[in-house]
């Protein structure tokens, strides 16, 4: 195998652990609003935090660096807003259900013909993913949460 074999090779895995969720995706579930550029807030579930990414802050807060992290805040929560307003999503969930705060922590996907990801004979687009990208987040791995963090890691390369 030649060096721009290789090279490729980390892509192919990448699309290989793509092809299918790999835990159970339940719903469809309404989006009921967009709370920030990795959180959402869902029907019957509440705040729902996206695994494995981060965001920019979109209010200032203790953990705000300053105007420019909020400007690119407002504009990834714009981003998501954009990407599931009116629409319904698949949640997946992780080793950890739930965070500190009490949000669900999920992989959220979006029915989309264009997508990566098959499931039950559809396609689908992962919002995680589709997020980093985007250049909206950045990989944010918490374990146990880790089921996508090698395919976020090559997405933000």
């Amino acid at each position: 195998m030649g060096p721009r074999a290789l090279g490729l090779l980390p892509w192919l895995l990448a699309l290989v652990l793509a092809l299918a969720p790999e835990g159970r995706l339940q719903g469809p579930v309404a989006v009921l609003r967009v709370l920030d550029g990795d959180t959402v807030e869902l029907q019957g579930l509440g705040p729902v935090r996206l695994i494995g990414i981060d965001a920019p802050e979109s209010t200032y807060n203790h953990h705000t660096a300053g105007p420019e992290e909020v400007r690119l805040g407002l504009e990834a929560k714009a981003f998501l807003a954009r990407l599931l307003q009116g629409r319904k999503v698949w949640v997946e969930l992780d080793a950890q259900e739930r965070d500190r705060y009490r949000r669900v922590l999920a992989y959220l996907y979006l029915e989309d013909p264009r997508g990566d990801w098959i499931h039950g004979g559809r396609r689908f687009l992962q919002v995680n993913l589709e997020l980093v990208r985007a250049g909206w987040a950045e990989p944010y791995t918490v374990p146990p949460n880790v089921r996508y963090a090698a395919l976020y890691l090559q997405a933000a390369r």
